[in-house]
């Protein structure tokens, strides 16, 4: 796998217990910032679908798009 560019939502600060992403030609890959060497990869079409489905059942407004600011490499 290349290395991957991690990124993490702005309202995280130096907080522990983050979301991190990133994205490659495979597709995205998420880890949790506490736990960094346990990496899911979905295609980006999967994740699409899952977080539509996630609002659509949650209702309007429950899902905000994430800002997102890089942190570091791995």
């Amino acid at each position: 796998m290349p290395t991957l560019r991690w990124q993490k939502s702005t309202f995280s600060t130096d907080q522990a217990n983050c979301l991190e992403l990133a994205a490659s030609p495979a597709g995205v890959h998420l880890r949790e910032s506490d736990a960094p060497e346990a990496i899911v990869t979905a295609k980006r079409s999967a994740l699409r679908a899952f977080l539509r489905a996630v609002r659509a059942d949650a209702g309007p407004g429950a899902l905000v798009a994430i800002e997102t600011a890089p942190t570091r490499s791995g």
